[in-house]
């Protein structure tokens, strides 16, 4: 990810430095990068945990609570925290996830559709230089400066042209 944005840079693609790359660490953030955070938070706090029949760990300041039930409730019912980590837990929970799903879109349909806007827009100015720079020339003039070396004799040009334009051309170049 680093390297995307070196290259973004360096390359001063700006669209996919905001549009792709930023959108993309908001998300990792706040996913991965969240439940890193409770993995070393969770290693800070003493639980008081001792060993206790064996099989199940006895805790006097309660269960710690399990990371990987967290992150999935925390997308399955965001708001709703059954064993907190720390306080203010469900609405930190529910920022993240709000970040990770309105960065979802935005990295697939905003650099898209600015690129398809702006090809629109080059397009649109292409096609203004062109009309302006064939504009004192008719159709034929221009058909013909299209084709040099073919002559109007026999319909030659007729029959191209009409291929061009989509028309089907009947017979094999003799007239009946």
């Amino acid at each position: 990810i680093c390297l995307s944005a070196a290259n973004h840079v360096y390359f001063e693609d700006r669209i996919s430095l905001w549009w792709e790359w930023i959108p993309r660490v908001l998300f990792m953030m706040s996913t991965f990068g969240y439940m890193c955070f409770m993995i070393v938070y969770k290693w800070t706090v003493d639980y008081g945990c001792e060993d206790g029949d064996g099989e199940h760990l006895a805790c006097p300041n309660g269960q710690p609570p399990s990371l990987i039930q967290t992150m999935i409730k925390m997308f399955l019912s965001p708001g709703n925290v059954e064993n907190p980590l720390y306080e203010g837990q469900a609405g930190i929970q529910i920022l993240l996830v709000i970040v990770a799903l309105l960065s979802v879109p935005v990295m697939l349909f905003v650099k898209p559709l600015m690129l398809v806007r702006s090809h629109g827009h080059r397009q649109q100015r292409r096609r203004g230089e062109d009309y302006q720079a064939v504009e004192g020339v008719s159709d034929d003039d221009s058909w013909s400066a299209l084709t040099p070396g073919m002559s109007n004799e026999g319909g030659e040009d007729e029959k191209v042209k009409s291929l061009a334009d989509g028309e089907p051309c009947h017979g094999n170049g003799h007239e009946e």
